[in-house]
């Protein structure tokens, strides 16, 4: 079950638009399991996890199918994307062709796809000589970010942002003379929010009163094991 949503103009603004992110909501977060977790190189021009897949803690900050709010899933997370040819008037560069992937360690009962962005586009938003680099899309300045879900649905979003912050980049952000930033790697955290907040995907009635039979079949059945030691 897979549901998902792809809104947006294909413009590419140079800033995140912090006004209209208060006006969100955040509905999901990771955290780092490893350090220096995504890279950007020059040479190729891209951005991404410095391996395929990197460990991370994932939480939903509602309740969904897959468990409660707040409560950190271990899942593995990719992404890949590609920059412009050159910084922005601001020394930002643009991106576009981003692919996100969150898959679960341990599948739910809708799946391993936590949350996926597909298609999207947004920024390296570095400063001269800082280690602070975040790297955003945002709908509300033209950014597409397609965001799907197995526990959540997109369906009534008009707005719709992500957003990986670092303190840590390594060198500090600066641009080479191909007018790219030097490469850097960096400890990122993400946050992912939508205006309004996604829908919870729910069973169906049919599936709904399969599970109220199937649960207590399980439960007796793990009863049963127990009298038998």
């Amino acid at each position: 079950m897979e549901n998902s949503v792809t809104h947006g103009t294909g413009l590419r603004g140079s800033r995140y638009d912090d006004a209209a992110a208060y006006a969100q909501t955040t509905f999901a977060t990771f955290s780092n399991a490893s350090s220096n977790n995504f890279t950007y190189l020059n040479g190729a021009n891209t951005f991404g996890t410095t391996t395929v897949t990197i460990p991370v803690n994932f939480t939903f900050d509602l309740a969904t199918m897959y468990g409660p709010a707040f409560v950190p899933i271990a899942a593995t997370l990719s992404f890949t994307s590609t920059g412009a040819p050159t910084v922005d008037g601001d020394n930002h560069l643009q991106l576009s062709n981003i692919t996100m992937s969150i898959t679960a360690n341990t599948p739910g009962i809708y799946g391993s796809n936590l949350l996926t962005l597909t298609g999207s586009s947004g920024a390296i938003n570095g400063t001269a000589d800082g280690n602070s680099v975040p790297v955003s899309g945002d709908t509300a300045i033209g950014n597409i970010v397609a965001f799907s879900s197995a526990y959540l649905n997109f369906g009534s979003t008009t707005q719709r942002v992500f957003s990986l912050t670092t303190s840590d980049a390594s060198p500090n952000y600066t641009i080479a003379g191909n007018d790219r930033p030097v490469t850097y790697t960096g400890t990122y955290v993400g946050t992912f929010s939508s205006l309004p907040v996604p829908t919870v995907v729910v069973p169906e009635s049919g599936t709904a009163g399969l599970l109220g039979i199937a649960l207590p079949l399980l439960g007796g059945v793990w009863v049963a094991r127990r009298r038998k030691k």
